[in-house]
Protein backbone atom coordinates (compact mmCIF):
# COMPACT_ATOMS: atom_id res chain seq x y z
CA UNK A 1 0.00 0.00 0.00
CA UNK A 2 1.23 3.51 -0.51
CA UNK A 3 3.67 5.19 1.46
CA UNK A 4 2.44 8.57 2.83
CA UNK A 5 4.66 11.68 3.75
CA UNK A 6 3.43 14.21 5.42
CA UNK A 7 4.67 17.84 4.97
CA UNK A 8 4.03 20.53 7.98
CA UNK A 9 5.78 23.87 7.86
CA UNK A 10 6.53 26.01 10.86
CA UNK A 11 7.29 29.36 11.39
CA UNK A 12 8.21 29.96 14.86
CA UNK A 13 5.61 28.36 16.28
CA UNK A 14 7.16 24.82 18.20
CA UNK A 15 4.18 24.28 20.78
CA UNK A 16 1.28 24.02 17.83
CA UNK A 17 3.51 22.21 15.53
CA UNK A 18 4.23 19.71 17.76
CA UNK A 19 0.39 19.48 19.08
CA UNK A 20 0.12 18.53 15.13
CA UNK A 21 2.42 16.01 14.92
CA UNK A 22 1.29 14.34 18.01
CA UNK A 23 -2.45 14.48 16.45
CA UNK A 24 -1.01 12.64 13.16
CA UNK A 25 0.78 10.21 15.11
CA UNK A 26 -2.07 9.29 17.17
CA UNK A 27 -4.35 8.53 13.98
CA UNK A 28 -4.98 4.85 12.14
CA UNK A 29 -2.73 4.37 9.04
CA UNK A 30 -4.90 1.06 8.32
CA UNK A 31 -1.90 -0.26 5.70
CA UNK A 32 -0.22 2.64 4.93
CA UNK A 33 3.57 3.68 6.50
CA UNK A 34 4.00 7.42 7.42
CA UNK A 35 6.80 9.95 7.80
CA UNK A 36 6.13 13.00 9.11
CA UNK A 37 8.79 15.93 7.85
CA UNK A 38 8.15 19.28 9.45
CA UNK A 39 9.92 22.24 8.07
CA UNK A 40 11.33 24.93 9.72
CA UNK A 41 11.45 28.21 7.53
CA UNK A 42 14.47 29.66 9.04
CA UNK A 43 12.47 30.83 12.44
CA UNK A 44 15.69 32.57 13.61
CA UNK A 45 15.07 30.71 17.22
CA UNK A 46 15.58 27.54 18.66
CA UNK A 47 12.06 26.12 17.33
CA UNK A 48 13.52 23.24 14.94
CA UNK A 49 15.89 21.85 18.14
CA UNK A 50 12.75 22.57 20.24
CA UNK A 51 10.93 19.80 17.94
CA UNK A 52 13.99 17.61 17.49
CA UNK A 53 14.02 17.19 21.34
CA UNK A 54 10.45 17.00 21.54
CA UNK A 55 9.60 14.85 18.97
CA UNK A 56 12.44 12.27 19.80
CA UNK A 57 12.70 11.09 16.30
CA UNK A 58 9.10 10.25 15.74
CA UNK A 59 9.54 13.04 13.12
CA UNK A 60 11.93 14.54 10.65
CA UNK A 61 12.71 18.14 11.14
CA UNK A 62 14.47 20.04 8.21
CA UNK A 63 15.36 23.62 8.64
CA UNK A 64 16.13 26.59 6.26
CA UNK A 65 19.05 28.50 7.43
CA UNK A 66 16.85 31.44 6.24
CA UNK A 67 13.19 32.40 6.29
CA UNK A 68 11.95 31.90 2.57
CA UNK A 69 8.40 31.51 2.63
CA UNK A 70 5.96 29.07 3.12
CA UNK A 71 5.83 27.50 -0.76
CA UNK A 72 9.98 26.99 -0.20
CA UNK A 73 9.20 25.30 3.19
CA UNK A 74 6.32 23.02 1.24
CA UNK A 75 8.42 22.00 -1.75
CA UNK A 76 11.53 21.56 0.64
CA UNK A 77 9.41 19.13 2.30
CA UNK A 78 8.16 17.44 -0.98
CA UNK A 79 11.83 16.91 -2.20
CA UNK A 80 12.85 15.32 1.26
CA UNK A 81 9.45 12.76 0.94
CA UNK A 82 9.83 9.39 0.75
CA UNK A 83 6.28 8.46 0.17
CA UNK A 84 3.91 7.74 -2.64
CA UNK A 85 1.54 10.22 -1.11
CA UNK A 86 2.23 13.73 0.02
CA UNK A 87 -0.08 15.08 2.44
CA UNK A 88 0.20 19.06 2.89
CA UNK A 89 -0.65 20.12 6.46
CA UNK A 90 -0.45 23.47 8.36
CA UNK A 91 1.27 23.85 11.31
CA UNK A 92 -2.10 24.73 12.99
CA UNK A 93 -4.41 22.13 11.98
CA UNK A 94 -4.82 19.24 14.33
CA UNK A 95 -7.20 16.10 12.74
CA UNK A 96 -9.87 15.55 14.54
CA UNK A 97 -10.57 11.81 14.57
CA UNK A 98 -8.31 8.60 14.18
CA UNK A 99 -9.49 7.93 11.15
CA UNK A 100 -8.24 10.62 8.94
CA UNK A 101 -5.13 9.27 6.95
CA UNK A 102 -7.38 6.85 5.85
CA UNK A 103 -10.11 8.89 4.70
CA UNK A 104 -7.72 10.67 2.78
CA UNK A 105 -5.78 7.67 1.38
CA UNK A 106 -9.14 6.43 0.37
CA UNK A 107 -9.73 9.08 -2.31
CA UNK A 108 -6.12 9.95 -3.45
CA UNK A 109 -4.62 7.83 -6.77
CA UNK A 110 -2.95 9.03 -9.65
CA UNK A 111 -5.24 11.58 -11.00
CA UNK A 112 -7.25 12.14 -8.13
CA UNK A 113 -6.77 14.75 -5.18
CA UNK A 114 -8.30 14.93 -1.59
CA UNK A 115 -8.76 18.45 -0.03
CA UNK A 116 -9.88 17.83 3.58
CA UNK A 117 -11.91 20.15 5.55
CA UNK A 118 -10.49 22.91 7.98
CA UNK A 119 -13.06 23.44 11.01
CA UNK A 120 -12.95 26.15 12.83
CA UNK A 121 -14.03 25.65 16.67
CA UNK A 122 -15.63 28.07 19.24
CA UNK A 123 -18.58 30.82 19.21
CA UNK A 124 -16.79 34.39 18.65
CA UNK A 125 -17.15 36.38 15.59
CA UNK A 126 -14.17 34.86 13.69
CA UNK A 127 -15.07 31.19 14.19
CA UNK A 128 -18.28 32.19 12.92
CA UNK A 129 -17.49 34.01 9.92
CA UNK A 130 -14.41 31.35 9.03
CA UNK A 131 -17.03 28.46 8.82
CA UNK A 132 -19.42 30.81 6.49
CA UNK A 133 -16.57 31.44 4.04
CA UNK A 134 -15.79 27.52 4.01
CA UNK A 135 -19.30 26.95 3.48
CA UNK A 136 -19.48 29.46 0.45
CA UNK A 137 -16.05 27.68 -1.25
CA UNK A 138 -18.20 24.42 -0.48
CA UNK A 139 -20.94 25.61 -2.40
CA UNK A 140 -17.94 26.60 -5.46
CA UNK A 141 -16.69 23.14 -5.54
CA UNK A 142 -13.76 22.31 -7.81
CA UNK A 143 -10.45 24.50 -7.58
CA UNK A 144 -12.32 26.53 -4.78
CA UNK A 145 -12.33 24.11 -2.09
CA UNK A 146 -8.53 23.29 -2.86
CA UNK A 147 -6.23 24.47 0.47
CA UNK A 148 -2.93 23.29 1.39
CA UNK A 149 -4.07 23.51 4.85
CA UNK A 150 -5.55 19.93 4.96
CA UNK A 151 -4.97 18.27 1.28
CA UNK A 152 -3.15 14.96 -0.09
CA UNK A 153 -2.26 13.78 -3.36
CA UNK A 154 0.07 11.61 -5.18
CA UNK A 155 3.63 12.38 -5.33
CA UNK A 156 3.71 12.10 -9.16
CA UNK A 157 0.38 14.24 -9.79
CA UNK A 158 2.77 17.14 -8.00
CA UNK A 159 5.99 16.62 -9.15
CA UNK A 160 4.71 16.94 -12.17
CA UNK A 161 3.67 20.33 -12.37
CA UNK A 162 6.96 21.11 -10.49
CA UNK A 163 5.06 22.11 -6.92
CA UNK A 164 4.35 25.38 -5.57
CA UNK A 165 5.32 28.26 -7.89
CA UNK A 166 8.42 29.92 -5.32
CA UNK A 167 7.48 32.85 -7.43
CA UNK A 168 4.69 33.70 -5.05
CA UNK A 169 6.24 35.06 -2.22
CA UNK A 170 4.44 36.18 0.64
CA UNK A 171 0.38 35.56 1.68
CA UNK A 172 -1.79 34.50 -0.96
CA UNK A 173 -2.78 32.85 -4.72
CA UNK A 174 -0.20 30.41 -4.00
CA UNK A 175 -2.90 27.50 -3.23
CA UNK A 176 -4.80 28.39 -6.20
CA UNK A 177 -1.96 28.59 -8.72
CA UNK A 178 -1.24 24.98 -7.57
CA UNK A 179 -4.94 23.70 -8.03
CA UNK A 180 -4.97 25.13 -11.12
CA UNK A 181 -2.00 23.68 -12.32
CA UNK A 182 -3.00 20.37 -11.12
CA UNK A 183 -6.09 20.46 -13.29
CA UNK A 184 -4.96 21.36 -16.14
CA UNK A 185 -2.60 18.94 -16.05
CA UNK A 186 -5.94 16.36 -15.37
CA UNK A 187 -5.84 15.90 -11.96
CA UNK A 188 -9.58 15.57 -10.23
CA UNK A 189 -9.62 17.72 -7.01
CA UNK A 190 -12.64 16.39 -4.74
CA UNK A 191 -13.77 17.72 -1.61
CA UNK A 192 -13.12 14.83 1.23
CA UNK A 193 -15.76 15.32 4.35
CA UNK A 194 -13.71 12.94 6.19
CA UNK A 195 -10.77 13.78 6.61
CA UNK A 196 -11.46 17.15 8.57
CA UNK A 197 -8.57 19.24 11.02
CA UNK A 198 -9.60 21.82 13.22
CA UNK A 199 -7.65 25.08 12.72
CA UNK A 200 -6.37 26.11 16.08
CA UNK A 201 -4.52 30.02 14.99
CA UNK A 202 -6.79 32.95 16.82
CA UNK A 203 -7.82 35.37 14.38
CA UNK A 204 -8.38 39.42 15.00
CA UNK A 205 -9.06 42.06 12.68
CA UNK A 206 -5.67 43.09 12.36
CA UNK A 207 -4.32 39.93 11.40
CA UNK A 208 -6.91 39.10 9.06
CA UNK A 209 -6.93 42.50 7.29
CA UNK A 210 -2.47 42.46 7.25
CA UNK A 211 -3.09 39.16 5.11
CA UNK A 212 -5.21 40.49 2.78
CA UNK A 213 -3.08 43.30 2.20
CA UNK A 214 -0.10 41.43 1.66
CA UNK A 215 -2.23 39.58 -0.65
CA UNK A 216 -3.02 42.36 -2.81
CA UNK A 217 0.72 42.99 -3.47
CA UNK A 218 3.19 41.02 -5.75
CA UNK A 219 1.43 37.90 -5.80
CA UNK A 220 -2.22 38.76 -7.30
CA UNK A 221 -0.58 40.83 -9.68
CA UNK A 222 1.65 37.30 -10.88
CA UNK A 223 -1.68 35.24 -9.87
CA UNK A 224 -3.90 37.99 -12.15
CA UNK A 225 -1.20 38.10 -15.33
CA UNK A 226 -1.28 33.83 -15.56
CA UNK A 227 -4.52 32.93 -14.87
CA UNK A 228 -7.11 36.40 -15.49
CA UNK A 229 -10.09 34.64 -15.75
CA UNK A 230 -10.50 32.99 -12.33
CA UNK A 231 -8.81 35.67 -10.94
CA UNK A 232 -11.82 37.77 -11.98
CA UNK A 233 -14.23 35.13 -11.12
CA UNK A 234 -13.06 35.01 -8.06
CA UNK A 235 -13.45 38.90 -7.50
CA UNK A 236 -10.65 40.06 -6.51
CA UNK A 237 -10.33 41.94 -9.69
CA UNK A 238 -13.01 44.48 -9.25
CA UNK A 239 -10.67 45.73 -6.31
CA UNK A 240 -7.26 45.95 -8.11
CA UNK A 241 -6.19 49.45 -7.86
CA UNK A 242 -3.89 48.29 -11.22
CA UNK A 243 -6.70 48.15 -12.97
CA UNK A 244 -8.65 50.65 -12.14
CA UNK A 245 -7.43 54.14 -12.09
CA UNK A 246 -10.38 55.15 -10.09
CA UNK A 247 -9.25 52.72 -7.32
CA UNK A 248 -6.08 54.26 -6.96
CA UNK A 249 -7.62 57.43 -7.14
CA UNK A 250 -9.87 57.43 -4.18
CA UNK A 251 -7.18 54.98 -2.26
CA UNK A 252 -5.67 58.25 -0.41
CA UNK A 253 -9.33 59.03 1.28
CA UNK A 254 -9.97 55.04 1.78
CA UNK A 255 -6.89 54.23 4.21
CA UNK A 256 -6.85 56.71 7.14
CA UNK A 257 -10.63 55.25 7.49
CA UNK A 258 -8.97 51.58 6.85
CA UNK A 259 -6.83 52.16 9.72
CA UNK A 260 -9.11 54.37 12.05
CA UNK A 261 -11.27 51.18 12.00
CA UNK A 262 -8.06 49.01 12.11
CA UNK A 263 -7.74 50.46 15.93
CA UNK A 264 -10.94 49.92 17.19
CA UNK A 265 -12.55 47.34 14.72
CA UNK A 266 -12.04 44.14 16.55
CA UNK A 267 -14.24 44.97 19.78
CA UNK A 268 -17.13 45.92 17.79
CA UNK A 269 -16.68 43.31 15.66
CA UNK A 270 -16.63 40.79 18.48
CA UNK A 271 -19.40 42.67 20.52
CA UNK A 272 -23.03 40.53 20.67
CA UNK A 273 -24.94 43.97 20.76
CA UNK A 274 -25.12 44.18 16.28
CA UNK A 275 -26.24 41.37 14.42
CA UNK A 276 -24.00 39.20 12.85
CA UNK A 277 -24.65 39.86 9.21
CA UNK A 278 -23.86 43.26 9.94
CA UNK A 279 -20.42 42.89 11.72
CA UNK A 280 -19.46 40.34 8.65
CA UNK A 281 -20.28 43.37 6.26
CA UNK A 282 -17.90 45.54 8.47
CA UNK A 283 -15.32 42.69 8.13
CA UNK A 284 -15.77 42.05 4.45
CA UNK A 285 -15.64 45.65 3.78
CA UNK A 286 -12.08 45.53 5.86
CA UNK A 287 -11.08 42.81 3.95
CA UNK A 288 -11.72 44.37 0.62
CA UNK A 289 -10.44 47.42 1.88
CA UNK A 290 -7.11 45.85 2.82
CA UNK A 291 -6.46 44.16 -0.67
CA UNK A 292 -7.19 47.69 -2.50
CA UNK A 293 -4.41 49.28 -0.24
CA UNK A 294 -2.29 46.37 -1.19
CA UNK A 295 -2.90 46.23 -5.23
CA UNK A 296 -2.63 50.38 -4.97
CA UNK A 297 0.87 50.21 -2.62
CA UNK A 298 2.15 47.54 -5.53
CA UNK A 299 0.90 50.26 -8.09
CA UNK A 300 3.08 52.67 -6.62
CA UNK A 301 6.22 50.56 -6.80
CA UNK A 302 5.68 49.73 -10.08
CA UNK A 303 5.61 53.36 -11.23
CA UNK A 304 8.68 54.09 -9.28
CA UNK A 305 10.76 51.62 -10.53
CA UNK A 306 9.36 52.47 -14.10
CA UNK A 307 10.68 56.34 -13.67
CA UNK A 308 13.91 55.32 -12.39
Amino acid sequence: MPFITAIIPVYKEPTRALRTVLGLLACDRGPHELEIVVVDDGSGDDTAEQLRVDLKGRARVVAHNSNRGRVEARNTGMREAQGELLLFLDADCVPVDRGYLIAHAAQVGPGRCSSGVVRTTGTDFWAKYQRRAAARRLRAAGVATFTSANVMMARDDAMAVGGFDPAYRGYGFEDRDFALRLTAAGVNIAFNTGAVVTHEAPLDLSTVCAKMADAGGANSRLFSQRHPAPYAALGYASLDARMHPWLRAIHPFTEPVRRFVLRRGDGLLQTSRLPFRLRALLAGIMSGLSFLHGSADDASRIASNASR
